[in-house]
């Protein structure tokens, strides 16, 4: 990985922050305004003390190590998600039927599954349609 990408995403993010001036974000994280300085020029890397610290300011870490951002999720993504973890294979199939506008079936716990498999999010689902 190249330093000077590192460097263009350190002040991508002080700016995203509103941190106005290398001196502000040092002493934020308690380095020199020079040290910080050799960061966003490509000079230096931050160590894992300054990364934490750097997290803690609210810096997106995994964007300034890989350059990909993630999405940020909202209280009730995060909930979906958990709910998910938790539910069975059949609650899991079931609300994916409704997220794609497919009625779940009442008798889907007595259903005899002969159909295809295919693989959706990581688990394979199968699909009563008949269709491919």
């Amino acid at each position: 990985m190249k330093k000077d990408s590192i460097s263009k995403r350190l002040l991508k993010e002080r700016e995203l922050l509103n941190i106005k001036s290398q001196a502000e974000i040092a002493e934020l994280i308690g380095i020199s305004r020079e040290m910080w300085g050799k960061y966003e020029r490509g000079k230096a890397m931050p160590g894992t003390e300054v990364l934490i610290k750097l997290s803690l300011v609210g810096f997106d870490i995994d964007y300034l190590i890989t350059g990909h951002k993630k999405p940020k999720l909202n209280d009730d993504e995060i909930h979906l998600i958990e709910e998910w973890r938790k539910a069975d294979f059949l609650a899991k199939y079931e609300a994916l039927q409704r997220l794609q506008g497919i009625k779940p079936s009442e008798h889907t716990t007595n259903q005899t599954f002969e159909s295809t498999v295919k693989n959706v999010a990581g688990r394979d689902i199968i699909d009563h349609s008949g269709k491919d």
